[in-house]
C-alpha cells in the first residue's frame, strides 16, 4: 500500500480516537524542552484478522490446531550468532508475574544465543526509573507497560518506532482496538500484549445476582453496609482512573483529541455528585481507599462489591467471586471505564535492538498469549486464543466490559491531568468544596500546567 492510504488510515484511527492502576498524584515526568520530538513514520496496521505470524511456516497448514506453547529456535532470534542477554522490565504481581516468568523460561528453553533476564520494578515507581535510566543508556532492552505514557515516551526519545521493525502481518493476529492505541501521530510504538479496564466484582455469597443499574447497586450495596468496617461498595473513589467510568457514563470526557480538558463540563459535574451520593449520602462507599485496601476489603469479606481490574484476581485464591460489566448510570448509559493497552516497549538506547524485537514477538505470539491467558488471567490482545480458550466467565466480562470502555489518551498532556483531578476529588470527598467549585479550579489548574508545557516546546 502507499504512503498516502497510510496517512488516510492514521487520520481516521485519530478520529475514531479508541491500565491499569493509577498513583494518586500523577505522572511526575513532563517532556522537557529538549526533548526528541516525533519525526513521521510509515503506519503499519493490520487490514484482516490473519493466522499467527510467529509461528513456522509450515505451521500453516494445521492452522485450525491449537497453538503451539512455543516456537522452534530456529525461527527465533535465529540471525543472532553472538551471545546475547536482554534485559526485560515489567510491574507484574501474582499470577500475572508468575506467567511471565514461565514465557521467559521458554524463551530461554529454545536454545537461541539470546538469553532473558527479567526485572520485577514496582509499579508507582516505573514511570519515575524509566525518565532516570534511559537517557543515561541504561535501563532495559524492553519493557512492559499501560499504553498511556506512549505520547510523552515517544517525545522524551524513550521507545523505538516499530515501522522500522515490523510489516503489516505483525499486528494481524491482534485485536485491532490493541493496536490503534499504540499508534501516536502516525507511528506504532509498541505491540500489544493485553487490554484492560476495571469492572464490577462481587462476592456470590453476600450478592448471588450483579446489579444493572445504579439503582440496583445503591439498594444492594446498602443492604451490606454498617457504617464502620463492611461497605457495599468498594473502590478508589478519589482517584480519576477509578472514576472516569461515571464521567463517561453520564456522556462527559476528560482529556478530548485536541487536548483540551473538561473537568468542569456540566456531565463532569453530575459525576462528581453523584460520588458524593455514594460516600456521603448512601455511605456505602469509604472515602480515603487504595488499591491495596480494595483487594483487602474484598478478600477479609468486608465488601459485597468492587471495582477493579483483572490484575486483583490473582490475589483472590479462595474467594467465589463473580465478574460483571458496570452498571448503567441511567437508561442505555453503562458506566464507561478507561480502557488500558498493555504493551511491550523498545528502549529507543538499546544497543541489541535486532534481538530485542526478536523477544518483542515472542511475548505476543499466540503460544505466550495461551499461557498469559490461562495461568496470568491476562485479557490478551491475541484474537486466535479468544476463538479457541475455554470460557471463562469473569474473562468474558472484562471482554464485554471493554467493548463500551474508552481508550486512555496517550497524549503527554494527561499528565497535567491527573494531580489536579485528583486533588478536586479527594477534597470533594472529604467535605471540604462542592463539586462546581473544585472541579472549576481544577479545570484552571490543568490549563495552566498545559500552557506552561506548551511554552517550554520547540
Amino acid at each position: 500500500m502507499n504512503q498516502n492510504h497510510w496517512a488516510s488510515l492514521a487520520i481516521a484511527l485519530t478520529l475514531a480516537g479508541c491500565t491499569e492502576r493509577r498513583s494518586s498524584t500523577g505522572w511526575a515526568a513532563e517532556v522537557p524542552a529538549d526533548a526528541t520530538r516525533f519525526e513521521p513514520q510509515a503506519l503499519l496496521l493490520p487490514a484482516a484478522p490473519a493466522a499467527d505470524v510467529t509461528a513456522p511456516p509450515e505451521a500453516a497448514a494445521t492452522a485450525e490446531a491449537p497453538p503451539a506453547p512455543k516456537a522452534p529456535a530456529r525461527y527465533y532470534a535465529a540471525s543472532i550468532t553472538e551471545p546475547t542477554e536482554l534485559t526485560l522490565w515489567h510491574a507484574y504481581r501474582a499470577s500475572e508475574k508468575e506467567a511471565l516468568e514461565k514465557v521467559i523460561a521458554d524463551w530461554n528453553a529454545l536454545g537461541t544465543k539470546v538469553a532473558v533476564k527479567l526485572r520485577a520494578v514496582p509499579f508507582d515507581a516505573f514511570n519515575d526509573k524509566i525518565t532516570v535510566v534511559v537517557p543515561e543508556g541504561r535501563g532495559p532492552d524492553v519493557f512492559i507497560f499501560a499504553h498511556d505514557l506512549v505520547g510523552a515516551w515517544s517525545e522524551m526519545g524513550f521507545i523505538e518506532p516499530l515501522s522500522g521493525y515490523t510489516e503489516e502481518a505483525d499486528t494481524a493476529s491482534f485485536i485491532p482496538s490493541t493496536v490503534q492505541a499504540l499508534v501516536y501521530r502516525n507511528a506504532l510504538y509498541g505491540l500489544p500484549l493485553a487490554f484492560k479496564c476495571v469492572a464490577l466484582y462481587y462476592n456470590k455469597a453476600l450478592v448471588p445476582k450483579p446489579p444493572t443499574t445504579l439503582d440496583d447497586l445503591i439498594t444492594i450495596a446498602k443492604a451490606h453496609t454498617d457504617g464502620q468496617e463492611h461497605f457495599g461498595l468498594v473502590y478508589e473513589a478519589a482517584n480519576l482512573y477509578f472514576h472516569a467510568p461515571w464521567v463517561h457514563g453520564l456522556g462527559g470526557q476528560v482529556l478530548d483529541l485536541d487536548d483540551k480538558i473538561h473537568a468542569s463540563d456540566p456531565e463532569s459535574v453530575a459525576a462528581l455528585d453523584l460520588v458524593r451520593r455514594l460516600v456521603a449520602t448512601e455511605k456505602i462507599t469509604p472515602p480515603n481507599i487504595t488499591t491495596a485496601m480494595v483487594s483487602g476489603y474484598f478478600i477479609d469479606g468486608k465488601a459485597a462489591m468492587v471495582i477493579n481490574g483483572p490484575w486483583m484476581r490473582g490475589e483472590l485464591s479462595g474467594v467465589d467471586y463473580g465478574v460483571a460489566p458496570l452498571p448503567e448510570v441511567s437508561p442505555g448509559k453503562p458506566a464507561r471505564p478507561f480502557l488500558g493497552v498493555e504493551a511491550v516497549f523498545l528502549n529507543k538506547r538499546s544497543e541489541k535492538k535486532a534481538a530485542a524485537v526478536e523477544l518483542m514477538r515472542y511475548l505476543v505470539s499466540d503460544g505466550s498469549a495461551r499461557t498469559r491467558f490461562e495461568l496470568g488471567k491476562q485479557p490478551v490482545a491475541n484474537q486466535a486464543i479468544w476463538d479457541s480458550a475455554a470460557k471463562d466467565p469473569a474473562m468474558e466480562a472484562f471482554r464485554v466490559q471493554a467493548e463500551s470502555s474508552v481508550p486512555m489518551p496517550s497524549s503527554p498532556r494527561m499528565q497535567q491531568v491527573w494531580s489536579p483531578y485528583n486533588g478536586a476529588l479527594l477534597a470533594v470527598l472529604g467535605g471540604d468544596k462542592d463539586p462546581k467549585s473544585a472541579l472549576l479550579a481544577a479545570q484552571k489548574s490543568i490549563e495552566a500546567d498545559m500552557a506552561r508545557a506548551a511554552s517550554t516546546a520547540p
